[in-house]
């Protein structure tokens, strides 16, 4: 199986994830309690969603724009046996 990114994983997902949310608020009586429809409940998870995908993009390149350019420069005294738990 091929690794995915946070962000591919959510973009594959969302559909599914929001069916298994309101299943599973459907089951809080506290929630039931609000008289919504599933639509008004949730209008906002797309959204929510493809903003977590954007946060977690810029994260990785901010990863990338700086701590691998520190790695790099540091490669000669990097032992990779341990950078890199073995499996």
């Amino acid at each position: 199986m091929a690794l995915e990114s946070v962000a591919t994983i959510l973009e594959r997902m969302v559909s599914t994830t929001i069916q298994d949310w309101y299943e599973h608020a459907m089951l809080d009586e506290s929630l039931v309690a609000v008289p919504m429809s599933r639509e008004q409940r949730c209008a906002h998870l797309p959204q929510l969603f493809h903003d977590l995908v954007s946060v977690s993009a810029l994260l990785r390149f901010r990863a990338r724009e700086s701590c691998f350019p520190r790695m790099l420069r540091n490669m000669e005294s990097l032992d990779a046996s341990k950078a890199i738990p073995p499996r």
